[in-house]
């Protein structure tokens, strides 16, 4: 089921395409769009508070009002380090974006109407889905699929779905690293008994991981 923020975020829709030589706007800009490199906010919603565009990356909360200082250039309010670029294909239709200071070094792909990402998958509980496409882009992407758990985690309606998204991760993934993480998630999940059979699959798993040790001698099981 999604959750409030879920739903929020999945009514933003793609803006008609303007005719060419259309002057910008903030009505053409709003969407969803995706980046193609294995960042936690590998998924970012452009939309519109109030008249004024917004950006936000995935686990971003709230999202961050946005100030024309070009033409289809905005920087981030009270942030002139970090600056978007919409992109407009040969009909004047803006497909894309540019982000700078915010971790993304590639372009990131304006999403059409029907298509859903793996981050909304995981944001409607599909983490077995979610988990295999992601793994099928990048196949090596544990540490990637770690950080999306630690960013989950962070947020107090995505604690329980934390754990979940990392159990799935380390039915594919099992793996020291992943069962630390996932450990982790139990703990501020507030299970604990859970918890402490992760720390030891981690360190079954490697017993150089200094982690997972202190980990279980905080929770007694050494």
């Amino acid at each position: 089921m999604l959750t409030a923020l879920a739903i929020a975020l999945s009514a933003v829709q793609t803006s008609p395409c303007p005719a060419a030589g259309t002057p910008g706007g903030a009505a053409v800009y709003p969407g969803r769009y995706a980046s193609p490199e294995p960042v936690a906010d590998a998924l970012v919603y452009v939309g519109s508070r109030e008249g004024q565009l917004t950006l936000q990356p995935f686990w971003w909360r709230p999202a961050r009002r946005l100030v024309m200082v070009g033409t289809d250039t905005f920087q981030m309010e009270d942030r002139p380090d970090r600056i978007i670029v919409f992109t407009r294909d040969a009909r004047g239709c803006v497909r894309g974006m540019t982000v700078a200071g915010l971790g993304y070094s590639a372009p990131l792909r304006r999403l059409d109407q029907g298509d859903v990402v793996p981050l909304e998958r995981v944001a409607r509980g599909d983490m077995a889905r979610a988990v295999k496409e992601m793994l099928q882009v990048h196949p090596d992407g544990d540490a990637w699929l770690i950080d999306i758990g630690r960013r989950m985690s962070l947020l107090p309606s995505y604690v329980g779905p934390a754990a979940r998204f990392l159990e799935q991760v380390a039915i594919v993934r099992p793996r020291s690293a992943v069962y630390l993480a996932l450990g982790n998630a139990l703990v501020a999940a507030g299970d604990r008994t859970r918890a402490r059979a992760a720390f030891l699959r981690a360190y079954s798993a490697d017993s150089s991981n200094a982690d997972a040790r202190a980990a279980l001698m905080l929770l007694g099981a050494v």
